[in-house]
């Protein structure tokens, strides 16, 4: 008797996705441009430039389950922001208001 295998089950491979598209230069200029004033005022104001290691996990583990990340390397597609930066500030927000 010989063994005959029944048909087999091929993993169908999921088209590629392509990241967002990161905003133009001029929109990444003036994004910066309005973090440092934000940080220079929370300077001047002496409040804490830094969350705290735990809220910045949680931000950035919302910004990696948004559909604008850009896993390839860990930026905004809205803002252009590099995210492993981004979570660590204080004045800083989501442009989509996830965090």
């Amino acid at each position: 008797m010989k063994f005959r295998p029944g048909p087999q089950t091929i993993p169908q491979k999921s088209p590629p996705t392509r990241a967002p598209e990161l905003p133009g230069v001029g929109k990444l200029v003036a994004n910066a441009t309005r973090a440092v004033v934000r940080h220079a005022r929370a300077m001047v104001a002496g409040g804490a430039i830094k969350v705290a290691g735990e809220e910045a996990n949680r931000r950035l583990a919302i910004c990696q389950a948004c559909p604008a990340f850009r896993p390839a390397d860990e930026r905004c597609g809205k803002c252009g922001c590099h995210l492993r930066w981004k979570t660590w500030l204080r004045a800083e927000r989501c442009p989509d208001a996830r965090w």
